[in-house]
């Protein structure tokens, strides 16, 4: 993606679609075209290409991750949710994938389930926000 990594969106989608006009089977390209639409905040054509990509590979959890990120900026709650677990059934490590179905808990304000699935994002690994541990402190159970 080095078109998106200076600034050049406009020749990167340009790019992933001659990609996909020579491999009409290959879902990088339409993972890689999703997410140059969603640097240009064009989230409905984002969504409609990771769609495509995982109808192609659906075992690409990036792809259904940031899927499940797009449909939370489009305020799609629980289909943000549902992409989240595909991406955790996929990989039950990735703690990318449990701290994005917290913040989808959140957003659904199911909040016992979102500081479940971030506190077991920070067991696998990943590194806490200090914001969001602050938002969700309100609801951990006192001991």
């Amino acid at each position: 993606m080095a078109y998106g990594e200076k600034g050049l969106l406009t020749k990167a989608i340009a790019e992933f679609k001659r990609a996909i006009k020579g491999d009409s089977g290959y879902a990088d390209a339409y993972y890689n075209l999703a997410f140059a639409y969603e640097q240009r905040r064009m989230i409905t054509k984002a969504i409609a290409e990771y769609q495509r990509a995982i109808s192609i590979d659906g075992k690409h959890d990036w792809a259904h991750n940031n899927l499940g990120l797009a449909y939370g900026k489009k305020g799609m709650f629980n289909e943000a949710e549902l992409e989240f677990k595909k991406v955790i059934k996929l990989n039950p490590k990735d703690s990318d994938a449990y701290c994005n179905l917290a913040l989808a808990y959140y957003w659904e304000s199911k909040n016992n389930m979102a500081v479940k699935h971030y506190d077991r994002a920070i067991q696998l690994g990943g590194k806490p926000d200090p914001e969001f541990l602050k938002a969700l402190e309100p609801y951990r159970k006192s001991k």
